[in-house]
């Protein structure tokens, strides 16, 4: 009997230590689930202001840190990395689109500096149009489906952990408006810089028919200052 009662005190042992554990695992995964939602909900909060009042600072730490562990933290770190990756194009492209340069092509000062060949102001228009349609293309490849996943398949992770980040961290990171937003903003840069390259051209066609005296240019006769006026109109 005695044997028989040490066998049962172990068995319910047992059951109760296997109880224990599942209650802990459950625990642990709403735990950690509820951590990593409310992280990546105040960091689209953080990061849906207006780019002038960002808390960059803010943002870099909730990025860079990791709250989580085990895979969860496998799936915090993907989706970090992701929202790192995209916030840095769109950094790279804000910078390009408020460089000063842009709106100096057609002034006087490089008229006198970079004329009449305007060597480095076609490499710049050329290097920036380029800059911007690559920006612009690989901002629309992050919420495609296969960009989204890319960051989360590679890591060794159960479909469980996969369906998580997707439904529940990754979401919807941009509607179709406001990715089409962004297309169409930098396209009207695009074409002004092509506008703007137009008049260069012109200008380097025409070089013996313009010259700078003071602060403007002048032209040696009225049909080509017709020209030009044209195209300078076709940026208005």
């Amino acid at each position: 009997m005695k044997k028989k009662n040490i066998k049962l005190i172990i068995i319910v042992a047992i059951i109760i230590l296997i109880f224990w554990a599942f209650v802990f695992f459950m625990v642990y995964n709403i735990m950690q689930r509820s951590s990593l939602i409310t992280e990546f909900e105040e960091i689209t909060e953080l990061t849906s202001k207006d780019y002038e009042t960002m808390d960059i600072e803010e943002i870099n730490m909730r990025l860079d840190r990791t709250i989580s562990s085990g895979k969860y933290a496998e799936v915090e770190k993907s989706a970090k990395q992701y929202l790192k990756d995209v916030f840095k194009n769109t950094e790279e492209m804000s910078e390009i689109l408020n460089d000063p340069d842009i709106a100096h092509s057609l002034t006087i000062d490089n008229y006198k500096e970079d004329g009449p060949e305007f060597k480095e102001t076609k490499e710049y228009l050329t290097k920036t149009k380029q800059q911007l349609q690559n920006g612009v293309d690989t901002y629309k490849e992050f919420f495609t489906e296969e960009k989204i996943m890319s960051y989360i398949n590679e890591k060794n992770l159960s479909d469980s952990y996969k369906k998580f980040y997707r439904e529940k961290i990754m979401g919807d990171p941009a509607n179709k408006e406001d990715i089409q937003s962004v297309e169409d903003s930098i396209s009207e840069v695009i074409d002004a810089l092509d506008k703007s390259e137009d008049v260069i051209d012109f200008l380097i066609k025409n070089k013996s028919s313009w010259s700078i005296e003071g602060e403007n240019i002048v032209f040696n006769d009225n049909n080509t200052l017709d020209q030009y006026n044209v195209l300078i109109m076709k940026l208005l």
